[in-house]
């Protein structure tokens, strides 16, 4: 999956399966970190 996937397995532990869009992967990732800057930085 790319830079984004291993950000996402990085992240949280999931309970849920992964959202297969870029869209909804980001959006999760920006929840999860509480910020877009986190989320821009753990994705590289």
């Amino acid at each position: 999956m790319g830079k984004l996937g291993d950000s996402l397995d990085q992240a949280v532990a999931f309970t849920r399966p992964a959202a297969k869009s870029a869209q909804a992967q980001m959006k999760y990732l920006v929840k999860q970190l509480k910020s877009t800057k986190a989320a821009a930085t753990s994705t590289g």
